[in-house]
């Protein structure tokens, strides 16, 4: 992931600013919710997840990679790597994990 940030600056021909990015990002995350909720239109698997043909799988692969190019892009703005990012995260997790177990436990 370190190498991707590093490199893909190079793809964004007129960098833009926080906003910019921000909508970005929620414009893809929207796409790829809308493909997977054409995916179930039919109506839902009865083993949960459906069935993707490779052609929605790889369109589905693009869409969240288009949400993670708008993501990675955040992060250079805010001076973050992906890592810090995804490991903020997971400290996150772990505190609401403990916290939810100390309520309930």
């Amino acid at each position: 992931m370190t190498e991707y940030q590093a490199n893909v600056s190079a793809f964004d021909f007129s960098p833009h600013t926080l906003w910019y990015y921000g909508l970005g990002l929620a414009g893809e995350a929207g796409e790829a919710v809308d493909f997977i909720k054409k995916i179930y239109r039919p109506g839902p698997s009865p083993y949960g997840l459906p069935v993707l043909s490779d052609a929605e799988k790889h369109k589905l692969v693009l869409e969240l990679g288009d949400t993670l190019w708008y993501l990675t892009r955040i992060a250079s703005l805010l001076g973050v790597t992906i890592g810090e990012i995804a490991q903020a995260n997971i400290e996150k997790l772990t505190e609401r994990r403990a916290q939810k177990g100390a309520v309930t436990g």
